[in-house]
């Protein structure tokens, strides 16, 4: 992770470094940083196009976390928003609403 954590102390205000941050920490099963990381991206950047990406790798470190119900709200959020790319029906689908 060398690079990752040397990009977010580089450069602390990029909201892409946290995303990648969080993405590294999601994959090495490490999810309350991964959390962290995750809304640090959104905070530091709430209406950037790509934001439902950083959306996205919160809820990845919520499930591995197993704080299933905010998954739940995240995905009913990120399935009715515009910019998501997921249609509230794919999200039906997958959580058997």
């Amino acid at each position: 992770m060398g690079a990752v954590e040397r990009a977010t102390t580089l450069n602390p205000n990029s909201a892409l470094a946290w995303w990648a941050n969080g993405s590294v920490n999601c994959f090495e099963n490490c999810p309350d940083a991964a959390i962290a990381s995750a809304r640090r991206a959104i905070r530091l950047s709430p209406l950037d196009p790509t934001a439902y990406q950083f959306r996205h790798m919160l809820a990845f470190g919520l499930m591995l976390a197993g704080h299933y119900p905010a998954i739940l709200i995240m995905a009913l959020t990120l399935a009715f928003s515009s910019s998501s790319g997921v249609t509230g029906g794919s999200v039906a689908a997958h959580i058997r609403v």
